[in-house]
């Protein structure tokens, strides 16, 4: 029963709950019905205005600056390095690492026992091989000498034949001279005896010209061969000369092979060989050369000698066509006073023709006598001239072994001297070669010690006190810390802002600065040069400083970088959140409605944007460009500072109470790992009575 209660009570709920509904319903439906049924009443519609910053932009001159990180690097750095091997026998109390060096302060002493041996042993050598190059000069002088005196002794020699030809020459012209009187007196005797004596000797005179034409034609043609024995020796010289130099430019070209361990020491003295050869060829060309010279001179005198001989036959002949004339005129004298006799003796002919008889009787006997006198004459001329032509054939056989003797006694002077001068080479050489071995000596003992080149500081030190180095080994590095540069990269787009139509503005100003504690410390530099290849997975262009007195900087501290950029004129600045798309802004009408305008995007400096357009200077552009605003649009403006004020404004500054002051004096005073310049620069920030927030909290922290 309480089960069958149960179920109606539900039923009868069930029942309530969808008659409640379907009054819902209704009810619902009847008030829709009601209001569609109803005509709608329209509000008039407001125009929605918006509210914007604002701010009025004008026209500025400005250097742009672009932003960069870079690393410190040094323009001269030198890694010191053991120039020989050794034990240290001294160190410089600077040699430690960060000490400071002066230029040309000895750094380190290697062990020098071995070196000054080396240089004792080569100095040695050099002064042995000086004797042995002034024993051969002496050897080379006494040869020299020996020759002039054989020289000298065959020229005294010709000397006597030519003193021995005079004579027999005078002794001839003696003979001459009395063969010459008896024909005189036989001319007077008999004037047709003295025509034929008279024509004989021109004739002679002529064959004797003759002769001596014939001689001079020969000596001529010896001349012409001397001459072409000259020349011949001439170009002999001259190729063998050409050789030396190239054998020698193949010798230097061989050492120089040497010296890179191309070529072995074999191959050197060979080519050093050759050039020793090729020179005594050319001492033998011109040896040969200088005979030719001698024996040109030779044919040169006889030629002259031949001439001369010439002369004096021309001249001989001339005196005896002279004479012969003058005998004529001497008969013809004779002949005329012939006649007067004859005329004056005509009236008495017998006795003309009885003194006749006895005068041609006594001539006769006088032509007789005359004849045989000159018969006399003639037979010790004969003689004479026999005796001479005997003594000539020995005097010139005594010439022809003496010259035999003197060519033989050069050519062994001649040998001598070219053996001296070989030996005086080769004592050069020898010289030479020490020379060099001295000064390879005194460079490896110079390289026992070690200077500095410049001043500076030195780091990885890693050598010490009696320590055992090797040759070449490292043992610190020496650093210039006033001559520092920083390495930088720019992205392409800043490295095109700065160039120009030639390149790269070198000498662009550079300002680093080092974060220290908050107080930033600054070095300015100038813009030097721009790396020449980029480096494979980077990109941009790496640039590079120089610094001016980079005082407090290191090598490897890694820096802020910023580039000042031309000065670009006529542009304006606002803030980068005012640029739109497709390089728009909206500006802001006398009716408070928005215009959009297309300006050309210069740069972005920071939060800012550098534009540049022809009609903007003195109008309001809204400062946040939004989806929201568009043109036309009308805006409530909130007015604002001149765009452009705030681009450069300096860091937040903060006033700090004594306490508070005192307390961060204290802290910079304790800290030992702050630099001395660096800290003097923070203590001066802090007593000031503004101080940069950001080193505040740095520095409280």
């Amino acid at each position: 029963m309480r089960f069958f209660g149960r179920s109606l009570i539900g039923l009868f709920m069930v029942a309530l709950t969808a008659g409640l509904l379907a009054l819902a319903g209704s009810t619902f439906y009847s008030a829709l019905e009601e209001r569609f049924s109803k005509e709608v009443k329209k509000r008039p519609a407001r125009e929605r205005v918006f509210s914007a910053d604002v701010l009025t932009v004008k026209k500025t001159n400005i250097s742009p600056v672009i932003n960069s990180f870079g690393e410190i690097r040094s323009n001269r750095t030198l890694e010191l390095r053991a120039p020989s091997g050794g034990t240290i026998v001294m160190l410089s109390k600077s040699f430690e690492e960060g000490g400071i060096v002066a230029e040309g302060e000895l750094l380190i002493k290697i062990d020098p026992a071995d070196a000054q041996t080396s240089v004792d042993v080569a100095r040695a050598d050099l002064a042995e091989a000086e004797v042995q190059l002034v024993d051969a000069r002496g050897s080379l002088q006494l040869s020299e000498d020996e020759l002039s005196v054989d020289v000298a002794r065959a020229d005294l020699a010709e000397a006597e034949v030519s003193f021995m030809d005079a004579s027999g020459s005078l002794q001839l012209s003696k003979d001459e001279l009395s063969v010459d009187v008896a024909r005189a007196d036989l001319a007077e005797a008999e004037v047709s005896f003295m025509d034929a004596s008279g024509s004989l000797q021109l004739s002679k005179d002529e064959l004797s010209v003759d002769v001596a034409r014939a001689d001079l034609l020969e000596a001529e043609v010896q001349l012409m061969d001397a001459s072409g024995y000259l020349k011949l020796a001439k170009e002999e010289l001259i190729a063998a000369e050409n050789q030396l130099e190239l054998k020698e430019r193949a010798f230097t070209r061989q050492k120089n092979l040497k010296k890179r361990g191309v070529v072995t020491d074999a191959v050197v003295e060979a080519a050093e060989l050759s050039v020793s050869t090729s020179k005594q060829a050319v001492l033998s060309r011109k040896q040969a050369f200088h005979k030719a010279e001698i024996q040109l001179e030779q044919s040169g005198n006889i030629v002259n000698r031949r001439k001369l001989n010439v002369s004096d036959a021309g001249l001989s002949r001339r005196e005896a066509i002279q004479k012969a004339k003058l005998k004529l005129e001497q008969s013809g004298n004779v002949v005329n006073r012939r006649k007067l006799n004859l005329a004056d003796a005509g009236l008495s002919r017998r006795d003309a023709i009885q003194k006749a008889k006895l005068k041609l009787e006594q001539s006769g006997n006088t032509v007789n006598r005359r004849k045989l006198n000159l018969a006399d004459a003639e037979l010790s001329r004969r003689e004479a001239i026999q005796k001479a032509k005997l003594k000539l054939e020995q005097s010139g056989n005594v010439v022809n072994r003496m010259k035999l003797n003197l060519a033989n006694a050069e050519l062994s002077r001649r040998e001598s001297i070219q053996k001296a001068k070989l030996k005086l080479e080769q004592s050069s050489n020898l010289v030479s070669r020490r020379k060099l071995n001295l000064a390879n000596a005194e460079r490896l003992l110079s390289d026992t010690e070690l200077y500095a080149e410049f001043g500076g500081r030195l780091a990885e030190v890693n050598v010490t006190s009696g320590g055992l180095v090797n040759n070449n080994e490292r043992l610190a590095k020496l650093i210039d810390p006033d001559d520092l540069e920083v390495s930088f990269r720019l992205s392409t787009t800043q490295y095109n802002y700065l160039t120009d139509e030639k390149g790269l503005l070198i000498g662009s100003l550079v300002e680093v600065a080092l974060d220290t504690m908050g107080a930033d410390l600054k070095v300015t530099g100038t813009l030097t040069r721009e790396s020449a290849s980029v480096v494979e997975g980077a990109s941009g262009r790496l640039l590079f400083a120089k610094l001016n007195e980079p005082v407090g900087l290191r090598p490897g501290d890694f820096v802020s970088v910023s580039v000042q950029e031309p000065v670009l004129k006529n542009i304006f600045i606002m803030p980068a959140s005012a640029i739109g798309q497709n390089d728009t802004i909206l500006l802001v009408n006398p009716d408070d409605r928005l215009e959009e305008m297309t300006v050309e995007l210069l740069r972005r400096q920071g939060e800012n944007v550098v534009i540049r357009s022809d009609d903007l200077d003195g109008k309001e552009v809204v400062s946040k460009y939004s989806q929201l605003l568009g043109k036309g649009i009308k805006i409530k403006p909130i007015r604002a500072k001149v765009a452009g004020e705030e681009v450069f404004s300096g860091p937040e500054m903060v006033e700090l109470d004594d306490k508070r002051r005192a307390r961060l004096i204290a802290a910079v005073e304790a800290n030992a790992y702050i630099p001395k310049n660096v800290k003097k620069k923070i203590l001066t920030a802090l007593s000031k009575k503004k101080v940069r927030a950001d080193m505040v909290e740095r520095l409280e922290k």
